[in-house]
């Protein structure tokens, strides 16, 4: 079946291509014709394939936000799987701030996704639905209920702040990363990335265990 193959092989490389574009310019500095010739396909592709290049852009993030659900849950559920009842908060914790920085993306291409993450929350926007229903929603739902694995006595709606607190904080120190770095000059850069997942670990800890939490709400 080799036309099958060569329409899944066009497909996957216009995402491809598209997705180095998307993170490079942004979606409106991105042309179709652009796409199609650095894909060395023919511009009619896009519309067969996605119907448009809104579309594009929507696969594109789809298939982001889908690996990115994917290896952060994975980490989650793997402290759980391997710790008694209840898991240890710090390590789930420890493991989903972690998963931010073992992402397969460089860091700067990893803040040009935040800033695309960010675009679409955005009145302009061109998917807020997807970063909704496929990026934030698993992603708090799965450390909302290791968070109550680990301390039942919360509250569902508690539980679920903290989730969103947790994944605020990681998100500040990738974007700030280099200002942050200036002040505190560490020598190597695993050694700056040990030092904020402590530090965002530690600090979620003593939040998400402070006993006037409930009165916060």
């Amino acid at each position: 079946m080799p036309g099958i193959n060569s329409q899944k092989d066009t497909k996957a490389i216009l995402l491809n291509v598209a997705e180095q574009l998307f993170l490079s310019k942004g979606y409106e500095r991105v042309r179709i014709r652009e796409i199609t010739d650095q894909a060395a396909v023919n511009v009619a592709a896009i519309n067969y394939h996605f119907g448009g290049k809104n579309n594009l852009y929507r696969a594109v993030l789809q298939r982001r936000f889908r690996d990115i659900v994917r290896h952060k849950t994975d980490r989650i559920n793997q402290v759980i799987h391997n710790s008694s009842a209840p898991p240890d908060l710090a390590k789930i914790i420890d493991a989903y701030v972690r998963s931010f920085f073992d992402d397969i993306l460089d860091p700067i291409d990893q803040k040009r996704l935040l800033a695309m993450i960010y675009q679409e929350m955005s009145p302009d926007a061109v998917a807020t639905d997807l970063v909704a229903s496929e990026l934030a929603l698993p992603i708090s739902k799965c450390l909302r209920e290791a968070i109550l694995l680990a301390l039942p006595q919360l509250s569902e709606h508690h539980a679920a702040f903290c989730a969103s607190s947790i994944t605020g904080q990681v998100l500040h120190f990738i974007y700030m990363r280099e200002g942050i770095r200036t002040q505190t000059a560490p020598e190597d850069e695993n050694d700056f990335i040990e030092i904020i997942i402590k530090h965002i670990t530690e600090f979620s800890l003593r939040g998400i265990g402070s006993n006037d939490h409930e009165q916060t709400i």
